[in-house]
C-alpha cells in the first residue's frame, strides 16, 4: 500500500532551481506534400528543475523570471 503526504502531492508546484538554456533548433516544415523546408530557430528558454523530477521550459523573459522567484 501507498501513502503519500501532502507535500508529495504538491510537488510539482516546488521549484529546486532554474537555469537560462541558449542555444540554436532545427525545426522542418512541410510546405506541401513533397517539399520539406528546413528551418533554423534561436531559442532562449528558462529550466525549471521541480521537486517532482520535471522540467518545464518558459520563454526566458522577466516577468517569467520574477514569478520564479
Amino acid at each position: 500500500m501507498l501513502f503519500l503526504s501532502f507535500e508529495d502531492k504538491k510537488s510539482n508546484t516546488y521549484i529546486k532551481h532554474f537555469e537560462v538554456k541558449k542555444g540554436t533548433i532545427q525545426k522542418n516544415t512541410r510546405k506541401n506534400a513533397s517539399a520539406v523546408e528546413i528551418t533554423t530557430e534561436d531559442y532562449n528558454d528558462l529550466i525549471f528543475y521541480m521537486a517532482d523530477g520535471s522540467k518545464p521550459r518558459y520563454a526566458n523573459i522577466e516577468n517569467n523570471k520574477v514569478r520564479a522567484l
